[in-house]
């Protein structure tokens, strides 16, 4: 595997010249969220925060093996990047691991897909597994970091987001009841460059809030709503939004909480 030649290769450069005490806050990984009937593969993007400048990672995931089982990834976006860079340790656990062959650094705007990571879905509709970060590295192996072209280790966890894989009903049942299932939605579109709207498909009616929170988790708006049984579409205007970058539309109702990653552009 070149995880473990990568680990190699990230104290030759970084471990004897820097300060790991010396951090500088920026990048990070967002997993997206999708829902999936049962025995389906469903993947899900891993996303860019803060990705200036980059020259090395590595960074661990875990999830709920009752709920997903690994099965494969796909659609690599960095340079001589494949699954030898990539290691599942445990039935619940990948290290992923990348580093510039030709030392120079990648940028990449934020919420740029670099990979998807793919999983069998294998528990019943009514469940679902987050997908998070973890520290599951081999003893010395070292940890969750990144490093950019000053030697600068810039990995923050505080801007990691969870991504979550729901499990819905089969196509061919359509009354199987959800009342213990996350609420699941889409947004559309997303990118956007203006309003984005909430789609939400819901075997019944109920009451429900939407907020949107920046990275750092500060809430910049929200609303109550009451939807109904099937389509449900709610704007979330322009307005909303400051600025340009990453934003969580969060949405919660009695089947639970549910969390997707907008981008603004």
């Amino acid at each position: 595997m070149k995880f473990l030649q990568l680990f190699v290769s990230f104290c030759l450069l970084q471990c004897f010249s820097i300060s790991l005490s010396a951090q500088a806050p920026g990048f990070a990984i967002a997993v997206d969220s999708a829902v999936a009937p049962p025995n389906q593969v469903v993947c899900v993007p891993l996303r860019s925060v803060g990705f200036t400048n980059v020259q090395s990672f590595q960074f661990s995931l875990q999830w709920d093996a009752d709920i997903l089982d690994f099965h494969h990834l796909e659609n690599y976006q960095l340079p001589d990047w494949d699954e030898t860079y990539f290691n599942d340790v445990d039935p619940n656990c990948l290290l992923a691991g990348w580093a510039s062959i030709t030392g120079l650094p990648v940028t990449k705007p934020d919420g740029t897909p670099l990979v998807d990571i793919c999983f069998t879905t294998v528990a019943a509709p009514g469940s679902g597994s987050d997908i998070v970060l973890s520290n599951c590295f081999p003893p010395g192996s070292g940890g969750n970091e990144a490093f950019n072209s000053n030697n600068q280790n810039i990995w923050n966890p505080n801007l990691f987001v969870n991504g979550r894989i729901d499990i819905g009903p089969a196509p061919s049942s359509p009354t199987t009841n959800l009342t213990n299932a996350r609420a699941a939605f889409q947004l559309q579109p997303n990118p956007s460059t203006s309003a984005t709207t909430l789609m939400l498909n819901s075997p019944e009616a109920g009451n429900g809030i939407i907020r949107v929170t920046n990275l750092a988790g500060q809430l910049i708006w929200e609303q109550n709503i009451i939807y109904q049984s099937g389509q449900n579409q709610f704007l979330i205007p322009e307005g909303a939004f400051a600025n340009a970058g990453l934003f969580l539309v969060m949405l919660k109702t009695e089947h639970g909480l549910s969390t997707r990653l907008l981008q603004k552009i």
